[in-house]
């Protein structure tokens, strides 16, 4: 009897306690659809930030917007619904950017690229939630600003990259590369025959920079019209992201071509010491080491045809 007594007291005090608990939650119900609403919004980035490694800025701009003007709008509808305040649904794009501040402040090489990117997730964000409470005449002046913002940004991003990597003012690069710093990437690839060459062509690049994808074709194509008349060996070079697993970057860069030699180069200190600053960066380098071009793959051509004539 003493035992079931002993029970008893038990369950009504865990029922009790947990009464109070869901109590002190409904008190504070705003609070908790407020936090709701910023962890919202960073699932909201983190899923739309998947396409960017896979995708040029271009197109991550565009289609990572697209995706969170969507989840914003769906997700502030059912916390407006569900907690009856319209305010607290400002939390969505709160989250976001707590989300982005950091990758802004402390990852200042790959932010200088993608920040306009960022900007307009920011604003997809905050486009989308104030879509949920709009009436229709403000939702068409607000989707033709938006529709606006996204082409300017689509339009102009090319020449922002070009900008950003190689035409800042102030912006220097060293006048020779340690080519002793340049190793295999795996034991499958060779390194490129100096002995051969007067002309070594880098190509270096990371496993998370989409535009270097779409570069790859017109640097192939480069080297298949020039190896073969000159003396010039073309090569990719990988500046690692964090602790990438060496396999997994070949794996990546064999998807998008077998042929090229592949080198990589394990300090990124080093890589921004000499003045890479984005990717795809394009060096090309005499056996010596000497840096005779800097830049990018668009002006490649150029400059090998006021080398070699």
């Amino acid at each position: 009897m003493g035992r079931e007594n002993n029970i008893i007291t038990i369950r009504t005090f865990i029922n009790f306690m947990l009464s109070m608990f869901f109590k002190m939650i409904m008190k504070r119900r705003p609070l908790i659809y407020f936090l709701l609403a910023v962890i919202g919004g960073v699932f909201i980035e983190i899923s739309a930030s998947a396409v960017r490694g896979f995708l040029g800025f271009q197109w991550s701009a565009l289609l990572g917007s697209i995706i969170i003007v969507v989840l914003s709008y769906y997700t502030a509808s059912f916390i407006r619904k569900k907690s009856g305040t319209a305010g607290i649904v400002w939390g969505i794009p709160l989250g976001l950017i707590l989300l982005v501040m950091p990758l802004v402040i402390f990852d200042t090489t790959e932010t200088i690229l993608s920040f306009p990117d960022l900007c307009t997730h920011v604003l997809s964000a905050i486009v989308g939630v104030g879509f949920a409470g709009m009436k229709r005449v403000m939702k068409i002046t607000v989707v033709s600003l938006y529709v606006t913002v996204l082409a300017a940004v689509y339009f102009s991003y090319p020449s922002y990259i070009e900008y950003q990597t190689f035409g800042r003012d102030g912006a220097e690069h060293k006048d020779t590369l340690d080519l002793e710093r340049l190793e295999p990437l795996s034991p499958k690839t060779n390194m490129p025959n100096l002995a051969k060459s007067d002309l070594l062509v880098l190509d270096f690049w990371n496993t998370r920079c989409g535009v270097c994808f779409k570069k790859l074709p017109l640097f192939a194509s480069i080297r298949d019209r020039w190896n073969s008349k000159y003396p010039v060996s073309f090569s990719l070079v990988n500046v690692p992201y964090l602790n990438e697993d060496d396999v997994e970057i070949v794996e990546r860069i064999r998807t998008f071509d077998t042929t090229f030699t592949l080198q990589i180069m394990r300090d990124p200190i080093y890589a921004q010491q000499i003045g890479i600053e984005g990717f795809p960066t394009v060096i090309a380098v005499r056996p010596s080491g000497e840096i005779v071009y800097f830049g990018s793959v668009d002006q490649l051509e150029s400059f090998l045809e006021d080398f070699y004539h």
